[in-house]
């Protein structure tokens, strides 16, 4: 796939991609604050571009907001941001706005103790969503790239905030058994989906070596060991979903995906994300270890099991070295850290 495509004299750079099915689908942004479109692309037919209200899977986007689209994935979901900044819009498939509002209600254990965004409208396919004010850790790093401790202070809120959170609803033994477990089989499953979807990209001798080292790590995931007690956790959790505001109250955005987790799932997620943004050049090689230093001392307070919290890790970077693989910009970059990928669990 191109790095970029001309659109209506335009050059708009694809900051993302997916599989589907016989071709990729795309989402590209443009310069300034123009927002994003979305597309197909395959090698035979190239890219091309499909108007937001022409996403028939996606029919709410057909409806005028006068709002700015700033995430688009085709016939999946797309976010609409309001004119004055004050609201999002989440457009999903008809029925499915259903699942979004579960999703906030299941993680409300945990952010009752936080912010997060409360829900000002809904319907049969979007919700709408106030703005939580603040700016993410990710969109921190380079303002506070020269001041250490501002970076270092953000994240000791982030982890005081988040133990206090994850400890309070253990206190109160909220549990939500009615609430559907996301398990080591299910990271295990996901982590073998994403090197089959990458496997065009990849080498044969290097594709083999990371199935080997994905089906070692599903069984570790999956061996039978002591009995885990679930928590309600994020599921998603990483530094674009974290928002502090001007006092350092922190706020936490697309809760949707909650779920019943083992307590190592959201910090190794989290410490995986600080990798891959090492990695891309986004935090310095001080950010990163005072982010890392943050999340170990946060998984320590919450009680976690750290060979279990370095094996999370481990499937999680895996997976983001293969999803990183689809977006041209980083493709380079996903190589890297694929690259001799072994286990280490120390």
């Amino acid at each position: 796939m191109p790095a970029g495509i001309d659109h209506a004299g335009t050059m708009w750079e694809i900051t993302r991609s997916w599989p589907n099915g016989d071709h990729d689908i795309f989402e590209a942004r443009g310069p300034r604050s123009s927002g994003v479109i979305a597309g197909t692309w395959s090698p035979t037919a190239g890219a091309r571009v499909v108007p937001a209200e022409a996403d028939h899977r996606l029919p709410g986007l057909a409806r005028p907001t006068g709002g700015t689209l700033i995430s688009h994935r085709l016939g999946k979901r797309a976010v609409l941001r309001s004119a004055d900044g004050t609201e999002y819009t989440k457009v999903v498939r008809p029925g499915r706005a259903r699942a979004i509002l579960t999703g906030i209600s299941r993680f409300s254990p945990v952010g009752d103790a936080l912010r997060t965004p409360r829900v000002l409208a809904a319907f049969g396919d979007s919700v709408v969503l106030a703005t939580l004010p603040g700016r993410t850790l990710h969109d921190l790093a380079p303002a506070t790239a020269a001041r250490p401790q501002v970076w270092a202070r953000h994240w000791r809120y982030w982890s005081d905030q988040w133990s206090g959170a994850v400890l309070e609803a253990a206190a109160r033994s909220v549990s939500a058994t009615d609430v559907p477990a996301h398990t080591g089989a299910d990271e295990a499953r996901i982590v073998t989906e994403w090197i089959d979807r990458a496997a065009r990209f990849l080498p044969a001798d290097e594709l083999s070596e990371l199935r080997r080292i994905g089906a070692a790590i599903g069984d570790r995931l999956t061996e039978p060991r002591r009995p885990v007690i679930h928590r309600i956790g994020h599921r998603d959790l990483h530094d674009k979903q974290i928002l502090l505001d001007e006092i350092g109250a922190v706020g936490v955005l697309d809760v949707d995906t909650a779920a019943r987790i083992e307590p190592e799932l959201d910090p190794a997620n989290l410490a995986a994300h600080t990798v891959l943004r090492h990695a891309q050049g986004h935090y310095a090689h001080e950010q990163a270890a005072i982010a890392r230093a943050e999340i170990l001392g946060c998984a320590e307070r919450i009680g976690c099991d750290f060979v279990r919290l370095r094996l999370y890790e481990q499937a999680a970077l895996l997976r983001l070295g293969c999803l990183y693989l689809f977006r041209p910009r980083w493709h380079t970059t996903a190589r890297s850290l694929l690259a001799g990928f072994t286990i280490d669990l120390r």
